[in-house]
């Protein structure tokens, strides 16, 4: 399940998302705390159609509230 849209996801269709951006944070590149899965967010389209991590690239998440009810 995407981390950002909750649509099911399979190994062809997902990628890593890092909490905190690989390109800021190298050191937390493989730390498990920082690695979530999500949709391929229309990776290669252009920007108006990308969504969840396709689209927000490598700006920082500031905030994720992992602890709703869904």
């Amino acid at each position: 399940i995407c981390c950002y849209c909750m649509r099911e996801i399979s190994c062809k269709n997902s990628k890593i998302e890092h909490l905190k951006s690989q390109s800021g944070n190298r050191n937390l590149q493989l730390t498990f705390s920082n690695l979530y899965i999500a949709c391929d967010g229309n990776e290669g389209e252009s920007g108006k159609y990308q969504h969840c991590d396709s689209y927000k690239g490598e700006k920082e998440l500031t905030y994720i509230n992992f602890n709703t009810n869904i």
